[in-house]
């Protein structure tokens, strides 16, 4: 059984990005993209197909703060305590 054609997917991202976000699908194409970077403080939409109906985009930013991914995680006390394990105590 292959994925839903329109669906919401959650996701997280440690390689380029520090976050989590959500896709939305669209007829199996992403049609958007929300992403909070814990790192940056920063929230971003991306639209790759360019353009989709407001009633869509606010659709999925309801989907974005339901699953509680609007509130940015604090990493400072994790980074100092990577550091202080690597010998940079501060």
């Amino acid at each position: 059984m292959g994925m839903p054609a329109n669906r919401i997917e959650t996701f997280t991202d440690v390689h380029e990005r520090d976050g989590s976000g959500i896709e939305v699908f669209e007829n199996h194409e992403l049609v958007i993209e929300i992403f909070r970077d814990d790192s940056a403080h920063s929230q971003m939409v991306t639209l790759p197909k360019g353009q989709v109906s407001l009633e869509m985009l606010e659709a999925a930013i309801q989907a974005f703060r339901a699953r509680g991914l609007h509130e940015f995680l604090d990493l400072r006390p994790a980074l100092k305590a990577a550091h202080q394990m690597a010998g940079h105590v501060h």
